[in-house]
């Protein structure tokens, strides 16, 4: 028995420091962490490669138009140019559309006798046309508006016999993409005074001679436009003296020949008045009358 009590003091001596030692061990691992579990280490999984996959492509389809809320694709905006070159394509395709337009003339011309001046006049179709005092020489240009078609006839006529206009017939012309038409004529002055010129225009039905494509003037003629210039002819005071006498010589001469008629009635009344008397003396004298 004595020896199994000295044995068991060595086992309780070393037990009681574990012991201590298990109860400091976590004390100690607080400490140091900061009073802070210990994260866990983190998992790390095995990742598998990435495999290439085959992309297929769609065989190309009818496009369907967006619906519901999806973004709307803005339409192309038709421009000035595209509407004028449609015109002028359809008008080459034999199609007669109206389109408006300005009409560019003189309002009033200033010209000398016997000389002669240009007259011009245009047709601008463009979206914005320019002044016409920009587009017609001189002063007193005038823009008008008008409706036109693909081809126009114009001819310029004087009123009245004070002016003389070169050519007096049905010019033609067609609409190019420039969207501008233009005439010219020569006018001559004949004597000084007020006088007027008229320019007609008409929107001519395309009538193309066969064989040659010429343009001709149409059987039969559409409404008619007029506008009147007035001008102005200027003369000097011999031209003026001349122009008078020009104008009244068959006055003039109607009177100097009723003047001549006159006098010569006068002179044969004279004669036959002086021979009454002398045949009365004559009379006198042989009845035995005393000579006066």
């Amino acid at each position: 028995m004595a020896t199994g009590g000295r044995r068991a003091k060595p086992r309780a001596a070393a037990v009681i420091p574990a012991l201590v030692c298990l109860l400091l061990l976590p004390l100690a691992a607080c400490a140091g962490s900061g009073g802070n579990p210990p994260a866990p280490a983190p998992v790390t999984t095995p990742t598998e490669e990435p495999q290439p996959t085959e992309t297929v492509v769609p065989a190309p389809g009818p496009t369907r138009q967006p619906s519901g809320d999806a973004p709307h694709q803005p339409a192309t905006r038709e421009t000035a140019d595209d509407r004028l070159r449609a015109f002028v394509e359809a008008c080459d395709k034999g199609v007669e559309d109206w389109r408006s337009g300005q009409f560019d003339h003189p309002g009033e011309m200033t010209l000398e006798v016997n000389q002669s001046s240009t007259y011009v006049a245009a047709v601008d179709i463009r979206e914005t046309p320019q002044p016409a005092e920009l587009v017609l020489p001189g002063v007193g240009a005038q823009g008008e508006p008008v409706a036109v078609q693909c081809v126009l006839s114009a001819r310029l006529m004087p009123v009245g016999d004070g002016l003389e206009v070169q050519d007096g017939s049905w010019i033609m012309r067609q609409f190019t993409p420039t969207g501008v038409l233009n005439w010219s004529w020569s006018v001559k002055a004949l004597r000084p005074g007020e006088s007027q010129l008229r320019l007609e225009l008409q929107p001519a039905l395309s009538a193309r001679e066969p064989g040659t494509g010429a343009l001709m003037p149409p059987e039969h003629p559409s409404r008619v436009t007029a506008f009147v210039t007035r001008v102005h002819v200027n003369a000097n005071a011999l031209q003026r003296s001349g122009q008078w006498w020009k104008d009244n010589w068959p006055i003039l001469l109607m009177i100097a020949t009723g003047l001549g008629a006159a006098v010569l009635g006068l002179i044969r009344w004279g004669g036959t008045l002086g021979q009454t008397i002398r045949e009365a003396r004559q009379k006198w004298r042989g009845d035995g009358g005393a000579a006066p």
